[in-house]
């Protein structure tokens, strides 16, 4: 019940369901680990890392609950920690897609773009159906310059979620770049029409008009 609660987005109620099991079985390193992720998701970070920090002294060699730990830092812009929590994790579960995107992109914060785009490219060789890895992987190659690159990964992206407002963004930031204007407002309305609150794509837009 906790995972598909967890899996609806319904955060409170996956830790209130991953309480209840961890009151029953309070060494039920699963259990708290899943309440660490739900409590991430909620903003609640202290306790969310006090939950991963348990799993870990329960179970030594957890890879999530270090990936749990690494996404806490994610949030708080600590990449470095980030990154070293999700290579910790990745000792213990080396095919993880998950982890592998996320170190790849805490290495692309940090201005690794080489390690950042060794990362990406192992997290969509584990999983090509990967629109954050696609996403990410263009964002990489936009900041190296090799914009025909990042424009065939964010095209990717996009054939695999149409609906991504914030790829059609990026597409668009890619555009303001190469000072191709049209294609630029072209992309950056898409990504207005899906999501009429996404405030970079106004600005990125606003560019666009006045370039």
């Amino acid at each position: 019940r906790a995972v598909a609660l967890h899996e609806q987005g319904n955060f409170s109620g996956a830790v209130d369901a991953y309480t209840a099991s961890l009151e029953l079985n309070p060494t039920d390193t699963w259990a708290l680990n899943g309440r660490g992720f739900a409590l991430a998701e909620l903003g609640r970070l202290d306790e969310a890392l006090a939950d991963h920090d348990e799993a870990l002294r329960l179970d030594p060699d957890s890879a999530d609950a270090y990936h749990g730990r690494g996404y806490i830092y994610d949030v708080q812009e600590e990449y470095e920690k980030a990154a070293a929590e999700y290579t910790a994790s990745l000792r213990r579960n080396p095919s993880s897609p998950e982890a592998v995107h996320n170190r790849g992109m805490a290495r692309y914060h940090l201005g690794d773009m080489d390690r950042a785009l060794r990362d990406l490219d192992k997290a969509v060789l584990l999983d090509p159906s990967s629109v954050d890895s696609y996403h990410g992987r263009g964002g990489v190659w936009q900041s190296k310059g090799e914009y025909e690159k990042a424009l065939a990964d964010y095209n990717q992206a996009l054939l695999l979620d149409p609906d991504n407002a914030v790829v059609y963004n990026d597409l668009g930031h890619l555009w303001n770049e190469l000072e191709e204007y049209d294609k630029a407002i072209t992309e950056l309305n898409h990504a207005l029409a899906i999501d009429p609150q996404l405030d970079v794509a106004y600005q990125n837009r606003g560019g666009s008009f006045y370039a």
